[in-house]
């Protein structure tokens, strides 16, 4: 992958974060080598922030890894919140299952694995009800949550801790969230004004920094469990689908 040609191409803009259940568009090749290739804009999430990458078509050809490359990291100061630094003017680079046909100045049609997307968008939008659940449960026990990661894939959202969670722990978090999730409301994704690739999840008095994809109200999701793995004496892994 040639990064110095890459970075001499425009950031990719990303049409998923203020229209998440846009299915297809439309893009203009700007960098294709081999079966890589990068656009002007895309609809295909980049894995980032623990979302697993989209997958799908772009001119009938199956994308089947998209990443970030490159950018500049940024800090976003909020003293009401705790937002992580981000990269912004990242480039997106589509991997292809083998090597493409693309010239420069393409114009091409983007297709996603809209299904795939759509659980994804509901188990991270679940993932958001857990990380509130036991960020409450533990400050409530007055315990340091020392969260290592998180994975948001089609059939669940999870988090790895350096806590140890037990059946009771779970238990109570399970009512945290039971307490504060009601259907027919609505989420929303509000942008962050100085930086591009942070924006904020949204539910009643509930706000976390996130730049993922969601749902946009409650009466999406069918219900939920959570339940957990535990990896050792204080390690644990912490999960949540829709059921």
């Amino acid at each position: 992958m040639n990064l110095d040609a890459i970075y001499n191409i425009p950031p990719t803009l990303r049409v998923y974060n203020t229209e998440p259940y846009k299915k297809s568009g439309h893009a203009k090749v700007l960098y294709v080598e081999d079966n890589i290739a990068v656009f002007d804009r895309t609809i295909f999430y980049a894995e980032s922030g623990g979302q697993i990458f989209d997958t799908g078509t772009i001119d009938g050809e199956q994308v089947v890894n998209v990443q970030k490359v490159l950018g500049e990291l940024s800090r976003v100061v909020n003293n009401d919140i705790a937002v992580p630094s981000v990269k912004v003017n990242t480039r997106i680079i589509h991997e292809f299952l083998k090597p493409v046909k693309l010239k420069v100045g393409d114009d091409v049609t983007m297709e996603i694995d809209w299904d795939r997307r759509y659980n994804v968008m509901k188990h991270h939008t679940l993932s958001h009800f857990l990380f509130y659940g036991m960020t409450e449960h533990f400050r409530q026990k007055g315990i340091d949550l020392f969260q290592k990661g998180c994975s948001i894939v089609p059939e669940k959202g999870g988090f790895s801790l350096n806590n140890k969670i037990t059946a009771e722990d779970v238990e109570s978090i399970t009512s945290i969230i039971n307490l504060v999730f009601e259907t027919d409301t609505p989420i929303t994704m509000a942008p962050e004004k100085s930086n591009n690739e942070v924006f904020y999840w949204k539910y009643k008095d509930i706000v976390i920094p996130c730049g993922g994809t969601h749902l946009s109200n409650t009466n999406e999701l069918t219900g939920f469990r959570v339940w957990r793995k535990s990896e050792g004496k204080a390690k644990s892994k912490i999960y949540i689908q829709e059921v």
